[in-house]
């Protein structure tokens, strides 16, 4: 479980990195051999094909990493993917433009979960596509039924598909509006049936919104400093002791009287 936790921190912590460099990220599980060396989402996009397809799942305004450090061991399929699957990230999400711009894309647009991945997918023609593509548009998502529904596509698509052995995972940058928006206005799950909820899922979602990045940045500086000030006591300590024992030994007539 430990192991977990540290995995999902240490991608946490990268997305923070990459965000401030470039504003987003996309995290690749690639199999497909040809594709390994591949710079970019864009460049995957352009060598997909029908028979190594790619399958993205886009968020562009839900912190998806925020959220999923409080549901450790709750979101599995989102676990195995930053935990065993992922092999590389890339410093910016999938642009909109290069999906519009190419017939062997499908794309479905997701607001709001209404529907399960078989009532979306159900007699959609993806053969031939070379790119599925979910684009999650919503600023909130309940992570257990969106981490069931990402898990249920990619098995559909896998057996629509003669293998499915690549995926992207775009998480773009939530602006401060986008962070604000959700924390202030009340949380709801929307999805095709009632979930069934543990009595202790709003203190998480609170703890969702209170670790931001910044405060985590500042925990760490913290702990820093608190671990360099436990060393300086203790170095100063031992100077103390060591002057003692030289005040003892500096008298010795003391002892011949």
């Amino acid at each position: 479980m430990g192991s977990r936790k540290l995995t999902l921190l240490l991608a946490f912590l990268l997305q923070i990195v990459s965000l401030v460099a470039a504003g987003a990220t996309s995290y690749a599980s690639i199999k497909t051999e040809k594709y390994q060396d591949s710079n970019s989402v864009s460049d995957l996009i352009s060598q997909a094909t029908e028979n190594d397809p790619i399958v993205v799942f886009r968020f562009s305004r839900y912190p998806l990493l925020e959220a999923l450090l409080p549901y450790e061991g709750r979101v599995p399929y989102l676990t195995s993917f930053f935990e065993t699957d992922m092999t590389k990230s890339y410093p910016k999400e999938v642009s909109t433009d290069i999906m519009e711009n190419k017939d062997e894309i499908e794309t479905f647009e997701i607001d709001e979960l209404t529907l399960t991945a078989s009532q979306l997918l159900y007699n959609k023609p993806i053969e031939g596509k070379s790119v599925v593509v979910f684009n999650f548009q919503d600023s909130y998502y309940d992570l257990p039924i969106l981490d069931e529904f990402m898990e249920s596509a990619y098995l559909l698509l896998h057996n629509s598909f003669s293998r499915v052995e690549n995926i992207v995972l775009s998480v773009a940058d939530a602006t401060a509006s986008d962070r604000f928006s959700t924390a202030g206005k009340t949380k709801k799950a929307h999805v095709s049936q009632e979930p069934k909820k543990p009595a202790n899922d709003d203190d998480k979602d609170i703890l969702s919104t209170i670790w931001t990045e910044g405060l985590i940045m500042c925990l760490i500086v913290s702990l820093l400093l608190l671990g360099i000030l436990i060393v300086a006591i203790s170095w100063m300590s031992s100077v103390d002791i060591s002057y003692g024992a030289l005040e003892k030994s500096a008298n010795p007539l003391k002892k011949t009287k």
